[in-house]
């Protein structure tokens, strides 16, 4: 999470409705206990859930997967949502994200409304580029829903070039418009590789520029669980034997423009384990379920279905079973490699 103050925010929210559901409070202690003692059969169920909207996006970014992808499109039904969502009534939080732009599926909107109104947490990042087309400032009347852009270069021509078929332009000028018609508490995200190493501290000011004081760094480029990552992908890397001096520099800058910076470049070992086989889960666009957000592709690992099986049978079935006990064993699996140290 980025910023100290969404993240006392968000775990005020949880405090306050664990208070006032005994079901919650009780679901959640469960699966407290379940990671802390890593259990093999879990009790309870997930406190976080990834949902995902669409598997389809509108830019071509060379450092997702997606852009390579040769799955089907699909956007999720109002009845798929709807079924996911009733089979988790004491979750925490709700990150309506997968592998797609989340405001392709026109049905987002709907989505966010009944997530916010069941008072989830809600989250969703986004690329920015369809403000213009959905009613996205009636969402600022949720005090439990916080909206992620993803911005990735301080000018048109970088920006461009790292997401291809976008309009830097028409993104920040919706980014503007929601500031200027809204309060709603936006934060933006930054993927960097050496395209882009060069100008985190130009982006910082222009995220501040556009009234976005929560910044967040994604450092650790991960495979998607894909036993190799594309060679496009190594080379953009950036060294990591000077991020101290790189992370230096960006938190003077994020200090003198008064942003608060996160960088996320923690991997996990064997003390503190993933939590993901404990605590969440990941339900693609057709029912799937997979073990997080950072696989995302049942053709790696899928768990089940909900459209075919409880997702009580599937939570505790031989699958996840053997998936936690890779981890608790820190034999960890090939699709979580690179998550972790070593």
């Amino acid at each position: 999470m980025f910023k100290k103050s969404i993240k006392h925010k968000r775990d005020r929210f949880f405090l306050s409705r664990i208070i006032r559901s005994p079901l919650k409070l009780v679901n959640t202690i469960l699966v407290i206990i379940s990671y802390k003692f890593r259990l093999i059969k879990t009790h309870g169920l997930p406190v976080v859930l990834d949902i995902e909207p669409t598997n389809a996006c509108n830019f071509r970014c060379p450092h997702c997967q997606v852009t390579s992808a040769d799955w089907v499109k699909n956007n999720m039904s109002v009845d798929q949502f709807n079924k996911i969502i009733n089979t988790f009534p004491h979750a925490l939080r709700v990150k309506l994200q997968g592998m797609g732009e989340p405001f392709l599926n026109k049905n987002l909107i709907e989505f966010i409304d009944k997530t916010c109104s069941k008072k989830y947490w809600c989250e969703v990042t986004s690329n920015g580029s369809l403000f213009d087309k959905r009613p996205i400032k009636d969402l600022a009347k949720y005090k439990n829903f916080q909206l992620t852009i993803s911005i990735d270069a301080p000018n048109k021509e970088l920006f461009e070039k790292i997401r291809p078929g976008s309009d830097f332009n028409k993104v920040i000028d919706n980014v503007k418009d929601l500031q200027i018609s809204t309060n709603m508490d936006l934060s933006a995200w930054m993927v960097v590789d050496q395209d882009n190493e060069s100008s985190v501290a130009d982006t910082i000011k222009l995220v501040k520029s556009i009234n976005i004081s929560i910044f967040g760094l994604q450092i650790i480029v991960i495979d998607y669980a894909k036993e190799t990552l594309r060679s496009e992908t190594v080379e953009k890397r950036i060294n990591m034997e000077n991020r101290s001096a790189l992370y230096s520099d960006w938190r003077e800058q994020a200090k003198n423009n008064d942003v608060e910076l996160d960088i996320a470049d923690t991997l996990y070992d064997k003390s503190h384990p993933c939590p993901w086989p404990w605590q969440g889960t990941y339900i693609d666009v057709v029912g799937n379920v997979i073990p997080c957000c950072r696989i995302g592709d049942a053709r790696v690992s899928c768990m089940g279905n909900i459209n075919k099986t409880p997702f009580k049978d599937i939570w505790n079935s031989k699958e996840y079973k053997d998936f936690r006990t890779m981890h608790k064993n820190n034999k960890i699996p090939k699709i979580c490699s690179s998550c972790y140290k070593n």
